[in-house]
């Protein structure tokens, strides 16, 4: 990763006109700006002289020129450049106890000149005119600042403009500001956690024999002085651990800069917020520039940024199809996940490495065959409604922006206030899926139970519920991603000669691996369509007390299947179904046979599957008949 950023910082300077100094700025802050007002100075070898307040629109290389970069909401910023706020016309006002500070004292009592304007005899120049003047220079601010429309009085920044051999200048002119602000980037870089690491040596970067320096990791997560980091680890020496010269620490700003620029959301409900990082790594260090120079312009130029965040497959469909299409260079793309608890501070909650395209090219097709697949095809859409998803989930939410494995994720997640992981489990498994690594499919279908359970009790959104458990253990088994036992090669099963069953264990023939899952999922759907003929004959179910509450066993299964026979009698239907019903049967002798070699949370979880999908399966005679 840190090479990746700092290959990235380096193209940034190289081919987007943006210097390394640019990289110490807070440009993100300035984007909604709409005026600029300038307090302009006329400046000579011999003195400086107030010439008056300017007023200007504020535009994007504005930024840049005013050298705006901000410092904290008590210590003023870091620039003699400010966001105003509030102002104060008099001085008086100003000093009175009841005012709070406004923005020219951040910028003049307390900020960048109470700090650092006596680093030259200019400053110093600057400043004394100032203090001379302040109470014009207040009053004539003041009433500039009052002809704004409300908005604009919102979004004003306040700086100063100087004035040499008859032309203006914004202070990025004059090396004495920017020379000041590389030295407070250079102390913090050096001085952190009330100890000063900096020192000769090799940088882990450039491989340059320089000074290096200790804190300069640009990430606020890279925290030495939490003992759960670097127990006992004396923090003066951190620049032996990552040393890193003063040129590469720009580019890894400067490369920051963009992901910050450029960063995602991650759509599944998170205590904070949860964002994520994509880092481009490049495997041949020759092909990166020309490949950061197709993808980089592409990704800020993207016009949807603004009306969608990115989704966890499609943002890396968006670059790697340049990658793939227009590059032969070999990328690997890294993720960071991460929370802001507070605004200076910023936490990995996880971190992938080395995530191939093909691989996420291999997750999408996945995807897109289960969204065209049998379950999910035009006739089967009429009988189970789409529409409703998880509970948590509002009607008016659009699934579709929340991206391709956010959404089959998010579907997935119990909906039950005492499970409070849920966040932590939903990144667990996109990150699962991401490294490739195998979930446990015993954890699964016991999470999917319970919920189903709870839901069958309820009568909650069960039917959704199980289907989209059902579509992610099979996005999960193409991936070959579930651990525990494998279908063997030389399993054979019969054709029932019931079209619809048989293209349905045809397509998902991998989560029905046994004779045991099969016999369990069709006695659901016998369950279902006996539970239809007892509503429309009484109008109401009372066989699904015998269900047990979804805890079934083998000998309960078969208990089922003797009842169901009995009541098909009872209800004068004893040919309704009847190839389902034998297929059924013969099943559960298989099943017996083999030992049901299943669990019973196996056995209950496919039994409620083909309850919630029985009517899929339902003959077009909606009566039931001989045959059927």
């Amino acid at each position: 990763m840190l090479r990746a950023l700092y290959e990235l910082g380096q193209y940034m300077e190289e081919n987007e006109d943006i210097s390394k100094f640019e990289s110490l700025l807070s440009l993100d802050r300035l984007s909604d700006r709409e005026k600029v007002i300038a307090i302009k100075f006329i400046i000579s070898e011999e003195k400086v002289e107030y010439d008056g307040i300017q007023i200007e629109d504020y535009e994007e290389n504005k930024g840049r020129q005013m050298l705006y970069m901000y410092g904290s909401s008590r210590g003023g910023d870091n620039s003699p450049t400010s966001q105003l706020t509030r102002l104060h016309e008099t001085i008086e006002e100003k000093e009175s106890e009841d005012t709070k500070n406004d923005t020219l004292q951040r910028i003049w009592d307390y900020g960048w000149f109470k700090k650092y304007g006596d680093s030259s005899d200019l400053t110093k120049k600057i400043e004394k005119e100032y203090r001379d003047k302040e109470s014009k220079i207040r009053k004539d601010i003041f009433e500039k600042y009052d002809n704004l429309e409300t908005d604009e009085k919102r979004n004003t920044v306040l700086t100063i403009k100087l004035n040499k051999d008859g032309e203006d200048h914004f202070i990025d002119d004059f090396e004495v500001f920017k020379k000041e602000l590389k030295k407070i980037a250079i102390n913090d870089w050096k001085n952190k956690y009330k100890s000063t690491s900096q020192g000769k040596g090799k940088c882990v970067l450039c491989q340059e024999e320089k000074k290096v320096y200790g804190f300069s990791f640009p990430f606020p997560f890279y925290n030495l002085d939490k003992r759960g980091f670097a127990p006992f680890f004396d923090t003066s020496k951190s620049h032996q651990r990552l040393p890193i010269c003063e040129e590469c620490s720009f580019y890894l700003q400067l490369g920051k800069n963009f992901l910050d620029k450029n960063s995602f959301h991650f759509n599944i409900p998170f205590e904070d917020r949860l964002n994520y990082y994509v880092i481009l790594e490049f495997l041949f260090d020759s092909q990166s520039e020309g490949t950061y120079s197709d993808i980089l312009p592409r990704i800020e130029n993207a016009k949807f940024k603004d009306e969608v965040d990115f989704p966890l497959i499609s943002l890396e469909d968006y670059i790697t199809s340049v990658v793939m299409e227009e590059s032969s260079s070999a990328v690997n793309l890294h993720y960071l996940f991460y929370t802001k608890p507070k605004q200076s501070q910023q936490r990995i909650e996880e971190f992938v490495t080395d995530v191939p395209p093909s691989y996420l090219k291999e997750i999408k097709e996945e995807i897109k065959k289960i969204e065209h697949g049998w379950i999910l095809g035009l006739d089967n859409k009429e009988k189970i409604n789409l529409e409703n998803y998880n509970i948590r989930i509002k009607d008016n939410e659009n699934m579709q922006d929340r991206g391709y494995l956010e959404s089959i994720i998010l579907k997935i997640l119990p909906d039950r206030d005492e499970v409070s992981d849920l966040s932590q489990t939903g990144l667990e498994y996109a990150t699962k899926i991401l490294k490739r690594e195998e979930m446990s499919y015993d954890s699964l279908i016991n999470m999917f139970l319970k919920e189903m359970r709870r839901r069958f009790r309820q009568e909650e959104y069960e039917t959704h519920y199980a289907l989209n458990s059902f579509l992610f253990l099979n996005l999960l088994y193409k991936l070959d991603l579930v651990g525990g036992k494998k279908m063997e090669e030389d399993v054979n099963f019969w054709e029932t000669d019931i079209k619809p069953i048989d293209e349905f264990f045809d397509e998902y023939g991998t989560a029905f691996d046994t004779s045991e899952k099969r016999a369990a999922f069709l006695q659901g759907v016998v369950t279902k369509l006996f539970l239809g003929i007892q509503a429309s004959q009484r109008g109401s179910t009372p066989f699904r007390k015998k269900l047990g509450g979804m805890r079934l066993d083998e000998r309960k299964l078969s208990r089922i299947y003797s009842d169901l026979e009995n009541k098909f009698a009872q209800y004068d239907k004893e040919y309704a179904y009847q190839d389902l019903r034998e297929t059924t049967s013969q099943y559960l002798l298989e099943a017996e046979e083999s030992g049901w070699d299943v669990s019973n949370d196996v056995i209950s979880y496919y039994f409620s599957l083909g309850l919630n999908l029985g009517k899929m399966f339902k003959p077009e005679n909606k009566e039931g008949g001989k045959n059927e």
